[in-house]
């Protein structure tokens, strides 16, 4: 499996603990670099092999601790004594909307790594060391009945997971496909309509499958009501996109854009089962997009500049979704403090559609504008 053999020990790791770092073969390590690639987001955090990455090859999830050598440590019973699940939290990769879990993870060589982990790559995980019957140690920041509730679930995401494994022969399309042509049909369409409005001669500086620097914002940098928050670098413009909570009542509906107080944050998280939903309880969680032009002197004293948000009506009655960011520069012999960020919404209803278009220019000015159609009666 992997081609992996047996032939490196970590370092400093005693002789008589087992090894857990393993050698890639030719073939893997071929996987390993097409893989590293992309942008997939599960990572260790912290503690033993800080910000390596993870990959996953032959459905295993493997630590990549070095790629130039092939060195991984393989996320599997041969490796993991025990885990303990510490939180979720939600992020856009792309135009993807993607879970990832985050584990404190127990090694047989006695070394602790604290990871963040996709659900592929997490389901992938599991079924490995449920079938090994790995200890899930129970102390964990969740209550019981919590506990329970993702027992039950994890035992049930399994079995569907094995069903589709045994079906997935006889489908002829995948998920990530119908996202990827999703977007890029957007890219298009977003494209084409700047140069029906702007001219053929501009140039694109940036796009968001393009997106480079990509950061997650650490829990002690939050802003008021954000669940989670992640940084990137679109040409000039850094973005912030984040999954924030804000008051919905009578007095104060989402879009005044007041967050909700930490307490009633903790509570939206603590129910363990936190997703984009709207009118509950007073609160409504968005998708918002922020972005700071960092170009020039003194970019690092800018403030963020909201530029929209994205949420969904009750029982799904409408949505909006980010369809498409970029940057644009008039042409090429124009200053970089002319180059300036789009960000395309999509609106979607029951009997309307619309696309909002906003503008982001170096100074910090926001723009709307808007194109909406009625759909044409049958």
């Amino acid at each position: 499996m992997l081609g992996i053999e047996n032939a490196v020990i970590a370092a400093g790791v005693k002789k008589v603990a087992p090894q857990i770092i393993k050698i890639a073969g030719p073939i893997a390590l071929k996987q390993i670099t097409e893989y590293l690639s992309g942008n997939h987001g599960s990572k260790v955090k912290e503690f033993a092999y800080a910000d390596c990455r993870i990959a996953r090859f032959d459905n295993v999830p493997c630590i990549v601790v070095d790629s130039g050598s092939g060195e991984i440590i393989p996320l599997n019973a041969d490796t993991i004594e025990k885990y303990t699940f510490i939180k979720e939290k939600k992020r856009m990769v792309g135009v993807k909307l993607k879970t990832y879990f985050y584990y404190d993870i127990t090694f047989k060589n006695g070394e602790r790594s604290r990871i963040r982990i996709s659900r592929k790559n997490c389901d992938a995980m599991f079924r490995n060391l449920k079938s090994a019957k790995v200890d899930n140690h129970t102390q964990n920041m969740q209550s019981d009945d919590n506990m329970k509730k993702r027992s039950i679930a994890e035992e049930a995401a399994a079995n569907l997971i094995q069903k589709f494994e045994v079906a997935k022969e006889n489908i002829t399309f995948n998920l990530d496909d119908i996202l990827r042509n999703s977007y890029k049909q957007n890219e298009s369409e977003g494209i084409k309509t700047l140069h029906r409005h702007l001219g053929d001669g501009i140039l694109i500086t940036g796009l968001w499958e393009k997106a480079e620097e990509e950061t997650e914002v650490e829990e002690d940098e939050l802003l008021e009501g954000e669940l989670s928050a992640f940084t990137f670098k679109i040409g000039n413009y850094l973005i912030r996109s984040s999954m924030r909570l804000y008051q919905d009542t009578d007095e104060n509906a989402y879009y005044e854009r007041i967050p909700a107080t930490q307490d009633r944050v903790a509570a939206y998280v603590k129910s363990g089962d936190y997703v984009m939903l709207s009118d509950r309880e007073g609160v409504r969680e968005v998708y918002e997009i922020s972005a700071i032009y960092k170009g020039g002197d003194n970019a690092s004293e800018k403030e963020w500049n909201f530029i929209c948000l994205a949420t969904e009506g009750q029982m799904g009655r409408w949505r909006e979704s980010i369809d498409f960011i970029c940057t644009v520069k008039k042409d090429s012999s124009v200053p970089e403090e002319q180059e300036v960020l789009f960000v395309q919404k999509t609106y979607l209803g029951d009997a309307y559609c619309s696309k909002d278009w906003y503008k982001l220019t170096s100074d910090g000015r926001v723009t709307e504008y808007q194109e909406g159609h009625e759909y044409p009666s049958m």
